[in-house]
């Protein structure tokens, strides 16, 4: 969760996510590439990874 979400938004996406998935927890940053819990949660073959990802799209539906 990127860190100015985290401190400001107690009841967005993130938090309501979590709150719903299992075994599920959040990890604040923005580049995950070197963080320590990311790599290890990824390279254990037990769990099943998946990060969810909300972006902004602009769609013109007719």
């Amino acid at each position: 969760m990127h860190p100015k979400e985290y401190k400001k938004e107690k009841n967005g996406t993130g938090h309501i996510t979590k709150l719903q998935l299992e075994n599920s927890e959040i990890i604040v940053g923005v580049d995950f590439t070197d963080n320590k819990r990311v790599n290890d949660v990824l390279a254990n073959e037990n769990n099943s990874s998946f990060c969810c990802i909300q972006e902004k799209r602009t769609s013109t539906y007719r």
